[in-house]
């Protein structure tokens, strides 16, 4: 049965003012008894506790408080219609039912939290906990660090018009959320426990979205976004931007998209690192990764384990560090350059070499650091690989 809670401190002082409101009628129309009442108790925990009986659809209890109460928690989860919920000046516990709510949590830190229905929150001041169970929900976090917990649905949708005032979304294991129509950016954290796979589209702003157990896809949307990868199989994209992408352990997939980006690969399992558009730095990991720095000046790094380093058309001009000649292999993936086509030049006094494809534009140049060019010449037969 719904009920209230009210937590106080030494000076606790309640006054019941109206103290029971009812919106309909109060009396069975064949028996002379009532429909609704309210029986207020404390109890042992520090506690006063107000229970409502067979309840109408719409009802209210008025209080005036103290100073001295702790906090103020509101339980509906038993109900089936909808209810609005209005906190106070402290640090509320609000619980709705099944129905379509509304909660308003006043200032102090507040947990607000949605149990079915297409609910209504606005937290206000404070830094507030926010649960909600069912797509289609608006979210005001107000003013002070909000969090916002996504549980229950498979997939949550937010615009500017549903969401505001949120510094962190958690989703739950298997959930899909998408955030493209929500301009401020947002930390984005994924539970560790697997579930079904997950798509996760970002705001348009600068996010912080960290993946979980399961497998996920990420894009982040416009912005510069910080992605990480977390223990599940992940395919990463940052799309426009300058991001920071780092797949972690169970991630094979990162695509930078436009924009001056950092990826570093995985250390457990072999991965795929694009960084498309823009001066891009990309880090193998060391399980071994397949690098494309697309078009730009990009530096790459290679890893502890077998790199393969991949140029295709208009690269622009890479500086390629860390090149094993035993481990690491270089596809050039260019219509018309074949292995004849190889041009070596020293560099730094012998130091580095300067590769060049004869008949390919001037600004298309491999700079490979620490590796001189006798050991390219000297080095195993499939160094170099071809084929568009």
């Amino acid at each position: 049965m719904p009920s209230v809670r009210y937590t106080y401190g030494s000076s606790f002082d309640i006054n019941f003012n109206s103290a029971i409101a009812i919106s309909g009628e109060i009396y069975d129309s064949d028996e002379a008894k009532y429909k609704f009442r309210a029986q207020i108790d404390p109890d042992e925990g520090g506690s006063v506790v107000s229970q409502l009986y067979n309840g109408t659809s719409n009802l209210s209890e008025d209080y005036i408080l103290s100073s001295h109460v702790v906090s103020f928690k509101m339980d509906f989860s038993s109900n089936t219609e909808g209810v609005s919920l209005y906190g106070y000046d402290y640090d509320d516990i609000m619980n709705g039912g099944r129905g379509n709510d509304a909660f308003s949590g006043g200032a102090g830190n507040d947990t607000l939290r949605g149990m079915g229905g297409i609910d209504q929150f606005w937290a206000d001041d404070g830094n507030d906990r926010i649960v909600v169970r069912e797509a289609g929900a608006s979210v005001s976090g107000g003013e002070g660090h909000d969090r916002l917990f996504l549980q229950g649905a498979d997939s949550y949708s937010f615009s500017d018009d549903t969401l505001s005032g949120i510094e962190a979304i958690h989703v739950g294991a298997g959930a899909n959320l998408d955030l493209s129509a929500v301009s401020a950016g947002v930390a984005i954290v994924m539970a560790s426990k697997i579930g079904s796979p997950s798509n996760i589209v970002g705001t348009q702003g600068d996010d912080v979205i960290t993946a979980g157990g399961g497998f996920v896809s990420i894009k982040a949307g416009d912005g510069d976004d910080v992605i990480k990868g977390g223990s599940g199989t992940a395919n990463l994209l940052g799309e426009d931007g300058d991001d920071v992408i780092a797949l972690g352990k169970g991630g094979k997939y990162a695509s930078g998209g436009d924009g001056d980006d950092v990826i570093v690969g995985s250390d457990h399992v072999p991965s795929v690192l694009n960084g498309d558009a823009g001066n891009d730095r990309i880090k193998a990991g060391d399980a071994g990764a397949t690098i494309a720095g697309g078009t730009g000046a990009d530096k790459l790094f290679a890893g502890s384990g077998d790199d393969t380093f991949i140029f295709q058309a208009g690269f622009g001009r890479d500086g390629v560090y860390g090149f094993d000649v035993d481990a690491d292999r270089i596809f050039v993936s260019i219509a018309g350059v074949e292995e004849g086509d190889l041009v070596f030049r020293p560099l730094n006094g012998g130091q580095n070499t300067l590769v060049t494809f004869e008949g390919l534009g001037g600004g298309n140049k491999i700079i490979l650091h620490d590796v001189t060019v006798a050991e390219l010449e000297h080095g195993p037969s499939d160094l170099f690989l071809f084929g568009a």
